[in-house]
């Protein structure tokens, strides 16, 4: 079977509301398709909705696949988009089953996750609604159960589980997991992927539902308790767990958590029983997995996992060999579950004795909670109006330290935790709502969120102002988030942080002010111009704000939405490429915010949002327009002051600085000055904010990043970048123990990593450690997110400069390269024009180029794969520096082979010339460029040399060349090696030519002792000094001179060949 929904299983239901029959379906819950239609009686006189080959639309009906008394499933071919689709069709025009159709396609298709099916389309045609979805090739796993390992099916539910955790986060309730509701299909490289299947059941959280009440709905073998009886507001995520549990213990055992003759027997057994335990059915299955199991099968929803991701958490403890969480139910607990089996006979005598006490007490005590917890939140919403108004009063005096109203509000919230300490638990859920509200005054809205949900989840706290609180926190950390996101160069780690903060918290606000927006609390246009700006509905919002502008002068939050929504727009021109309307759209965002900043002359959020904008317009004019930032990072250092005088703990504020100054720093150290004075302070202002919060992970990744884009420049100026480069990755590990859920955190310490590798390689120390540990970042980053092609670029080029440091020491590096090889094709499958990845497959295949030369190995195949690498990188971006230097690099690689091939290497060497002066084009600072040409000038003169013609001009440009490589990084052994051969190939000429060698052997043996005290590994630089000594001897004629030179060159010659096997 290829794709299963449930439209052909009999939909099943407890007794009196059974379906049509009282007999127990297959116990997998479902059948196959095969089954479903042979079983249909040889006279049925049924008609299918469509016949095959039929166009219908625009599909083409390939074949019937699934039917029952609810529709039909087809397969069918997408005629527009060229795909495979399953089209599932509803029978009949009943409104109740068409309700509940089109809530199940868009329960699916709010939910995107790997393990879910996902929905294409739902519409009508000639008066048929349809779904059409994911076309699945597999089977149930129902079916495939027998067919799997234990390991196979653990890891398979575990997916299932995080798969339905994402649903629970939509606030979406299945209600029917079973096997025949998990299909599992065979992907191409062997593995099992499972898919959760027909939401027809699902419900929303605390959205009323399709049913009636009292209706058991779901297939009776995996229903819990809560669920049998009928109880619809008290489904909630616990009951998929119940049903997960229900379906794993199935899998393992090979029979149902109960077995009875009719749906009814069942559902009693579900309500009144206690499950066989796991391992007296199959005493190898391992106890953990039975601990797991029976957890989830718990009669009482609050000793389940709280969460699917909670199990999903435990089953992979359980698979990596770690402990498991779940623990075994207690003896006192067993017995109690006795007790209540067995209630009549235990409580008959007891009963009657204290029923009429307990009866009054319950009732007494039950008015007395009830009175407390009016009071105490009438006096909490008191607080709250005391706190919001004194705030508000606050923002609207002219700018002013307002560090005395948070006091103030502090002290409130105080006042409400004693309250609650005293009144107990029937305060907790308006207390918890209170002290959200006071964190969100104190603009501390991931400390408010806590709170709210607090009260939202554990409390049950959801009246309408809770709702819209929740909404607005939401909202809030969004457009903190997004600023941030905004500002990420990279398309694809951009695009993957959207997405992360669109799932988590802009549709989360959306439902929850929408929910909210009858609050007494809400004013009604400012949710009307919130909605829309969340909807991303800019102009809307825009047009919303305007007419409050006009009508409510005084709502100032309205003109900061527009600000927000402006810029939102801005945002998408400039990454569009159409700078000049993002360049208007910024100017409308600046000029709304400032409007703002009239009213609210001391509510600091107006300023940080002008500073955040100034940020957003620095990098455009930095990346995209090519000017000068500096009145706009003035202008940003300006509004960031203006806030921190409003309130100088103001962390997003001290953000704002921090990235204004680091920004203006790199625009430095871009255009050739040195930046350390404003990367300094930048690193200053963020150990001011740590001081204020230590447990801000923004602050610690922007101070990482100030401190390594200080070591960038010192490591490319000769300098020594190890301190800065420590305190970086320092920074970036605090800012991943506060947040280990950011993606771009574990990228950027992977980098700096790398950069700190690179030094110590260039400077004759071990970078090994260091390259682990970078490969390590990058793989941390990819467990959050599989897809994250920068992740993949960046792991690959981690291992070229493994490569690249075993090359130097004589070790194989083909297995690094090969790593390095196969992360850049996996980048390249998810985005084949990521021009990264093909520049650093590029020069993985240049580092294998390079090895082979070395050990006398034919490099013109990986030549020819490098430049197919590097010109796709070209042909997607031009402009990167980056890209020409490793052309340049292969062709002197090139240029180096036909030369030792006694070919001629003229054309290489133009090439080499070419790609290294385009480099130097787009970056006059990159001292690798010079010291390609360098190379390329050296190798044709070895060229002339060979022929017997006059090298000397091509020797000079090769120092010329050298000269201004060292000018920008006078630390660089290479050039100094490259330096050494110079005068060593132009001493050898001046010897077989029968002239005065002696001043240049003196300054390549100079150039090559340069070389070693800069890096004491360099066997290249030894090679040299051998060779230099060696030559020495030949002009000497004092035996004693010359003996010694041979012995020195010989020295020389055995430590290069101790550090790398492979020179000569």
């Amino acid at each position: 079977m290829n794709n299963h929904d449930d439209t052909h299983d009999k939909e099943t239901q407890a007794a009196p509301f059974a379906g049509d029959s009282d007999e127990l379906p297959q116990h997998d819950g479902s059948s196959s398709t095969k089954e479903t239609i042979d079983e249909q009686p040889a006279g049925d006189e049924r008609m299918y909705a469509l016949r095959c080959n039929e166009t219908w639309g625009k599909y083409r009906i390939e074949e019937l696949i699934g039917a029952g008394g609810m529709g039909e499933v087809y397969k069918a071919y997408d005629i527009t988009l060229g795909r495979n689709v399953a089209l599932k069709l509803i029978r009949g025009n009943d409104p109740a089953m068409i309700a509940r159709f089109m809530q199940e396609a868009r329960s699916q298709a709010k939910v995107e996750h790997d393990f879910i099916c996902k929905i294409y389309e739902v519409g009508e045609y000639e008066g048929k609604p349809y779904i059409a979805m994911q076309y699945i090739q597999g089977q149930t796993i129902g079916d495939a159960a027998s067919h799997m390992t234990l390991e196979q099916k653990i890891i398979i539910m575990s997916q299932v589980a995080s798969a339905l955790h994402a649903a629970h986060r939509e606030g979406l309730i299945h209600r029917d997991i079973k096997p025949g509701n998990i299909m599992v299909e065979q992907t191409q490289e062997g593995q099992l992927k499972p898919y959760i299947m027909d939401f027809g059941l699902a419900k929303e959280t605390g959205a009323p539902g399709l049913t009636s009440m009292g209706v058991v709905m779901g297939t009776p073998l995996y229903m819990s308790p809560e669920q049998a009886r009928g109880e619809i507001d008290k489904l909630d995520r616990r009951t998929d767990v119940y049903s997960l549990g229900a379906a794993l213990y199935e899998l393992l055992a090979g029979q149902p958590l109960f077995e009875a003759r009719s749906t009814v027997d069942i559902l009693i057994k579900v309500l009144e029983e206690e499950p066989v335990p796991l391992r007296k059915i199959k005493s190898q299955i391992p106890s953990d997995i039975e601990t797991i199991v029976m957890k989830c099968v718990e009669k009482e929803s609050h000793r389940r996992y709280e969460s699917a991701r909670a199990l999903a958490e435990d089953l992979e403890r359980y698979l990596s060999g770690d402990p498991i969480q779940a623990r075994k139910t207690s003896l006192t607990y067993r017995v109690s579950k006795k007790i209540k089996k067995h209630r009549f006979v235990t409580v008959l005598i007891s009963v009657f004795i204290v029923v009429t006490a307990l009866f009054a007490g319950i009732a007494i005590q039950s008015r007395l909670q009830s009175a407390a917890g009016l009071r105490a939140a009438q006096h909490f919403g008191q607080v709250i109006k005391e706190m919001e108004t004194f705030v508000n009063r606050s923002y609207l005096l002219p700018l002013h330290d307002i560090t005395y109203t948070r006091s103030f509000i502090t002290g409130k919230m105080d006042w409400v935790r004693d309250n609650m300490k005293q009144l107990g638990r029937v305060t907790e859920g308006p207390g918890h709502y209170a002290l959200g509200r006071g964190y969100m005054a104190m603009e501390d809205y991931g400390k408010a969120l806590t709170e709210l949900r607090s009260a939202w989840d554990e409390y049950r706290y959801r009246e309408p102002e809770a709702a819209y609180a929740m909404g607005i926190a939401l909202a809030e950390l969004y457009r903190q988030n997004l600023e941030e996101a905004q500002r990420m160069q990279n398309k694809d780690l951009r695009a993957a942080r959207l997405q992360e903060l669109d799932n988590e918290f802009r549709k989360p606000a959306l439902q929850f002010i929408e929910q909210g927006r009858q609050a007494q609390t809400a004013e009604a246009s400012y949710v009307e111009i919130l909605l829309r700006y969340l909807a991303e509905n800019y102009r809307g919002a825009i047009d919303t704000a305007s007419s409050i502008s006009m009508n409510a002068p005084w709502l100032y939050e309205a003109q900061m939405i527009a600000g927000d929504s402006y810029q939102m727009l801005a945002n998408e021109q400039r990454n569009a490429g159409n700078y000049d309307e993002a360049v208007r759209l910024y100017r409308e965002a600046e000029t709304n915010y400032k409007a703002a900043i009239k009213i609210g002359r001391s509510d600091p959020r107006t300023y940080e949002r002008v500073c955040g904008l100034q940020n957003s317009m620095i990098i455009m004019q930095i990346y995209q327009l090519g000017v000068s930032p500096q009145k706009t990072y003035e202008d940003a250092m300006t509004y960031c002051n203006q806030a921190l005088q409003a309130y100088p703990k103001s962390m997003q504020a001290y953000v704002g600085k921090i990235i204004a100054l680091w920004r203006w720093g790199e625009y430095q150290l871009d255009t050739g000055n040195d930046p350390r004075i404003i990367l300094q302070e930048a690193i200053d202002e963020a150990h001011k904010a740590i001081a204020i919060d230590s447990e801000n992970d923004d602050i610690f990744r922007n101070l990482a990043t100030a401190y390594q884009q200080k070591g960038f420049f010192e490591m490319n100026s000769g300098l020594d970048p190890q301190d800065s480069f420590q305190h970086a990755i320092d920074s970036f590990y605090s800012a991943i123990k506060l947040n280990p859920s950011q993606i771009m955190t574990y990228n950027n310490l992977g980098i700096c990593l790398g950069y700190l590798a690179n030094w110590k390689r260039y400077h004759g120390q071990n970078p090994i450690d260091l390259l682990s540990e970078s490969i390590e970042a990058f793989h941390s980053a990819l467990r959050l997110n599989p897809r994250y092609v920068l992740a993949y670029s960046n792991l690959g080029d981690a291992f070229n400069d493994k490569a690249a440091y075993e090359t130097d020491h004589g070790i194989d590096p083909l297995a690094s390269l090969e790593s390095a090889v196969q992360s850049f094709q996996s980048a390249l499958a998810i985005n084949p024009n990521h021009a990264l990845a093909n520049l650093n497959l590029g020069r993985a295949y240049v580092l294998k180029a390079a090895y082979l030369l070395m050990t006398d190995k034919n490099p013109e195949e990986a030549c020819e794969k490098a430049l197919a690498s590097l010109d796709t990188a070209l042909g997607i971006n031009s402009n990167w520096d980056l890209t020409w230097v490793n052309k340049s690099t292969l062709y002197t690689v090139k240029a180096e082979y036909e030369l030792n091939k006694q070919r001629n290497p003229v054309q290489s060497v133009n090439e080499a010339r070419k790609a290294a002066l385009e480099a130097l084009r787009l970056n006059p600072n990159y001292y690798e460029s010079y010291g390609n040409m360098a190379t390329a000038e050296l190798i044709q003169a070895r060229w002339l040399m060979h022929n017997n013609q006059q090298p000397t001009a091509f020797i000079r440009a090769t120092r010329e060349a050298l000269k201004k490589a060292m000018k920008i990084n006078p630390g660089d052994s290479e050039s100094w090696t490259v330096m050494a051969a110079s005068y060593r190939w132009e001493a050898d000429w001046l010897i077989n030519n029968s002239k005065q060698a002696d001043n240049v052997i003196d300054a390549g043996l100079r150039a090559a002792e340069q070389a070693i005290a800069h890096n004491p590994e360099s066997a290249e630089a030894m090679i040299q000094q051998a060779v230099l000594y060696e030559l020495k001897a030949q002009t000497t004629s004092n035996a004693i001179m010359k003996k010694e030179l041979l012995e020195r060159s010989q020295k020389s010659r055995t430590a290069a060949q101790k550090i790398n096997q492979f020179i000569k």
